[in-house]
């Protein structure tokens, strides 16, 4: 289930036919709400043969919105299938041979001004404004020197990446590892946590950030806390520490005192389960009230919105739903929709 700025969409997949080993059929089905509250009859959006994908995400461009599809084995996932829209009713399949060629997509992410989506190896980005025409990104230009993209997203002041470039320091090979045998073993090169910027998709500008230092390995990703505020993150080195900043511009970056829940793990051992979900207009975190490692999902939910400041919970009352593993949620411009249970709630918006 997601939230845009006309509504909600909610998507079911359902087997269809018999499995035969690790093969089944599915088909998606895509249903539509403009208040949260009363819902039109599920569309059949596409069948797929052989594969079990669902929703990973919904995503507002400037011509409508796209829903990713993705699959996933052995703990990994990966983008299947992309699908566009422009008015939550009516979707179409985008060509992903046509799009990407044979490349595996990891990750695709978009805002206001389009989309963009990466490999799985760091090696290849494309974007786009309509979700069904996409172009690549040159990564041989000097912007792009020694790197590796983990991530990208797309908000109101255009493409933002993130990823990570080969330090040239006292401690680096300066050179990938080709006989991990050799005596001694060569140092892995360093890397420091990177982003970029550009207002159209074709130019682009490396960006700093504070503080950044240089470990191995790195992982970086970035998330739209609304349509006009970034946050990116970097898990680095043998403890995996993740620093966090954030930009209003995708240029300028500040360290962020990382909420303990706020992190691209989605949970935390001491405050239980935590999700984050943005129409583009609002940011709001559900996690679990009274959480803990042992009791993930607490004694029911708690909401948080995103301001300026940082993370804010927001006071709830009445007949509040409850949280659990099978919990579906998004934010819109009515306010929170939770389905549970055959059950449906939804937030308003205090008066006050």
């Amino acid at each position: 289930m997601a939230g845009w700025s006309r509504g909600f969409v909610r998507f079911w997949v359902q087997n269809v036919g018999t499995q035969t080993g690790d093969k089944q059929d599915t088909t998606t089905t895509a249903s539509y709400s403009s208040d949260g509250v009363h819902w039109q009859a599920g569309n059949v959006v596409q069948q797929k043969t052989n594969g079990v994908y669902d929703i990973r995400g919904v995503f507002e461009g400037p011509a409508g919105l796209l829903a990713v599809e993705e699959s996933g084995a052995c703990g990994d996932t990966w983008v299947e299938g992309l699908l566009t829209s422009s008015d939550g009713v009516t979707w179409q399949a985008v060509d992903m041979g046509k799009a990407f060629g044979q490349a595996v997509i990891w990750n695709v992410s978009g805002g206001s001004t389009g989309f963009v989506a990466t490999d799985t190896i760091g090696q290849a980005v494309w974007t786009s404004r309509d979700g069904q025409s996409w172009a690549p990104v040159k990564l041989d230009s000097p912007a792009f020197a020694t790197s590796r993209i983990d991530d990208g997203t797309a908000f109101s002041a255009g493409d933002v990446l993130v990823g990570s470039t080969e330090d040239t320091g006292e401690r680096s090979c300066g050179a990938t590892i080709a006989d991990p045998s050799a005596k001694p073993s060569p140092t892995p090169p360093l890397r420091v946590p990177a982003a970029w910027w550009s207002s159209d998709g074709a130019d682009w500008v490396k960006a700093q950030l504070p503080g950044a230092k240089a470990a191995y390995p790195i992982q970086m990703w970035v998330w739209r806390l609304d349509d006009h505020t970034l946050v990116a993150f970097s898990n680095s080195g043998p403890d995996f520490a993740v620093a966090t900043w954030v930009s209003n511009d995708g240029r300028t970056w500040e360290p962020l005192a990382q909420p303990v829940t706020l992190n691209p793990f989605g949970g935390s051992n001491t405050q239980g389960e935590a999700d984050f979900q943005t129409d583009g207009r609002h940011g709001i975190q559900l996690q679990a009230r009274n959480g803990t490692f042992d009791n993930p999902y607490g004694d029911g939910m708690s909401l948080s919105t995103w301001t300026a400041g940082g993370l804010v919970t927001l006071a709830q009352s009445g007949d509040q739903p409850p949280y659990d593993s099978d919990t579906e949620w998004a934010v819109g411009p009515t306010g929170v929709v939770v389905a549970h249970d055959g059950q449906l709630w939804i937030g308003l918006p205090s008066s006050n």
